[in-house]
Parts: structure tokens; C-alpha cells; sequence
């Protein structure tokens, strides 16, 4: 990833915190004022080098995962990946693995 995209993808981040909690909240996150995380954000100024390393690290500890699976994402998963197996050994280990996969991600 180029600088410059880099950049794009943490005005990008920014925007979606500014959204789900607001710029204040969002600036205190960062570790900026308001006005520069808001000027970051919409394109307006350019981070300097200090606030853009504060900035990646924001990135860094606040990007999202996926979503999860759903069940049924999940059951045709493991369906597909033990059809092969008898049924009788196949429902008990589809079971089991969908309780350690909710388990991990709980965890």
C-alpha cells in the first residue's frame, strides 16, 4: 500500500468513527484536536509526520475484523468440508467444530 493509500484508508477509517461516535470522540481516540481530525478526515490537510504515525497506529489497533459467519454460512461450511465422512461420524464433528469456532470467538 502506497503512502497515498494509506492516507485515503485512514480518512476513510476516520469518517466511519466520526459517524458511529462522533468527532469528539473520535479526536479523542486519535489524540488529536477536533478541528485536525476533522480537516485529516475530509481531505482538507495533510497529516504531518508525527500525527500520521499517531494516525496509523489509531488504524492499527482499531481496524475491524470481518463479520462473522453466520450459522448457516458456517453449517455449509463444515458440511462441505466433511461430506466425504460417514453421517454418523459427520453430525457429531460438525457439532463439535461449531462450538469450538463460537468458543474461539468469543474468546
Amino acid at each position: 500500500m502506497t503512502n497515498l493509500d494509506e492516507v485515503d484508508e485512514i480518512r476513510r477509517a476516520l469518517r466511519e468513527r466520526i459517524e458511529k461516535v462522533g468527532l469528539r470522540a473520535t479526536a479523542r481516540e486519535v489524540g488529536l484536536s477536533p478541528t485536525a481530525t476533522k480537516s485529516i478526515a475530509d481531505d482538507r490537510a495533510e497529516p504531518y509526520r508525527k500525527t500520521l504515525e499517531r494516525l496509523r497506529q489509531w488504524h492499527a489497533d482499531n481496524e475491524t475484523s470481518p463479520p462473522s459467519p453466520t450459522d448457516e454460512e458456517l453449517r455449509r461450511t463444515l458440511l462441505s468440508i466433511t461430506r466425504h465422512l460417514p453421517a454418523e461420524t459427520r453430525h457429531p464433528l460438525i457439532q463439535r467444530m461449531e462450538t469450538l469456532l463460537r468458543e474461539a470467538e468469543e474468546a
